[in-house]
């Protein structure tokens, strides 16, 4: 299974955001503008609004691209997973900016395909999926934000389960089937926030001593280094 590489994010979003800018100028100006596209000539492209948490399923790409407009709802990760469902596993993900020009694409062969993007609250993307797959499940999410040595994960507007376990070196943090690892000293403290729909968590603990504590409308695991 084909994970995101979220090792290593450390500090604010607001400090990553330069080098982030300079980094778009380079490689989605220069390096990959064959891969930009011009939004007014795109047809069929699918509106989306505003994504916290959604799937699309069993999309045909064997005919041509499916393309998609989305918003980001939050600050956090703008994350893309694409499962083939057939036998071909060659489905890609691409993401571009309101105006057209790439921002990142999913790489390998692995299945999954995976892609996460660090936006900002009001962020449009137009999302490429392409391949010869007739059959790939699409899953798009924007409930994770990671500052510092905190991760919040929020809800979406239906029935979320969130499961938090620990490793010698990882944070594991599963949101609807979505996996995020994060290395112990970016998450530290892991926050979810339920909210709308029957939400549940599981939370696994360490190997050491560790404590839990519940009441009516929260519950709190924490041991070394960690809550």
């Amino acid at each position: 299974m084909h994970l995101p590489n979220l090792f290593g994010k450390r500090s604010s979003r607001q400090a990553a955001r330069p080098n982030r800018a300079r980094r778009l100028a380079v490689e989605g100006l220069e390096a990959r503008q064959m891969l930009d596209v011009d939004p007014g000539t795109l047809t069929g492209v699918i509106p989306l609004d505003i994504v916290d948490f959604t799937r699309q399923e069993n999309l045909d790409l064997a005919a041509a691209d499916v393309w998609y407009s989305a918003e980001a709802g939050r600050d956090g990760f703008f994350s893309l997973e694409a499962t083939d469902v057939g036998s071909s596993s060659d489905a890609t993900l691409i993401l571009h900016g309101s105006d057209g020009v790439m921002l990142a694409d999913s790489t390998g062969t692995a299945n999954p395909q995976r892609l996460d993007w660090e936006a900002d609250q009001g962020n449009t993307f137009l999302i490429q999926v392409k391949g010869s797959s007739s059959d790939v499940d699409l899953t798009l999410a924007n409930l994770v934000e990671h500052v510092g040595d905190t991760v919040t994960v929020g809800d979406s507007t239906g029935d979320d389960e969130f499961v938090f376990s620990i490793a010698s070196t990882q944070r594991q943090i599963t949101i609807n089937n979505l996996i995020y690892r994060f290395f112990n000293s970016d998450g530290t403290n892991v926050v979810f926030i339920a909210g709308d729909g029957h939400d549940t968590a599981r939370l696994f603990d360490s190997q050491g001593n560790d404590t839990f504590e519940a009441g009516p409308d929260m519950a709190t695991l924490s041991g070394d280094g960690y809550s």
